[in-house]
């Protein structure tokens, strides 16, 4: 792992780690989903040990439909770092851009929004218009030398 995943994995855990775990309301007609176990650990292993898109979407559905998403942070990382996923970029920058109250963690959202944009995620082409404007917008790699200089 080099140093550059490391310190984002290492920011996003201790971020994903103080969030409250609180299931929301309209997450808990989909607890019994996220607690199928069976169901979950399946979707994990294919996510983690190979990279399977159609598990990473239907283990991201059952932790955002829970309630449950910062939990998800790590897996989604996972898919965007190992497996450059841009769907899996799109959903590591909207989890940490849920945590308004760090500016490193909406320097590394950011980052992965452009990574998102890159890899032709069609949501992140979209936002990217949004939170950058439609001019100059910095290549993921020079986004991320200039906010962590």
């Amino acid at each position: 792992m080099n140093k550059k995943t490391f310190l984002i994995a290492a920011v996003t855990f201790t971020a994903s780690c103080s969030q409250n775990k609180d299931v929301s309301p309209s997450g808990v007609a989909f607890e019994k989903e996220f607690l199928d176990h069976h169901l979950r650990d399946s979707l994990i292993e294919r996510v983690i040990n190979y990279g399977d898109p159609i598990a990473y979407k239907d283990l991201s559905g059952i932790y955002f439909r829970s309630g449950m998403e910062q939990e998800f942070t790590g897996y989604a990382l996972r898919m965007a770092n190992d497996y450059k996923s841009g769907e899996a970029c799109y959903d590591v920058w909207a989890l940490l851009s849920s945590k308004k109250d760090e500016s490193m963690n909406n320097a590394l959202a950011n980052y992965y929004l452009l990574r998102a944009a890159e890899l032709k995620s069609e949501q992140a082409t979209y936002t990217i218009r949004k939170v950058f404007g439609k001019d100059s917008v910095p290549s993921s790699s020079e986004y991320l030398k200039q906010s962590f200089k």
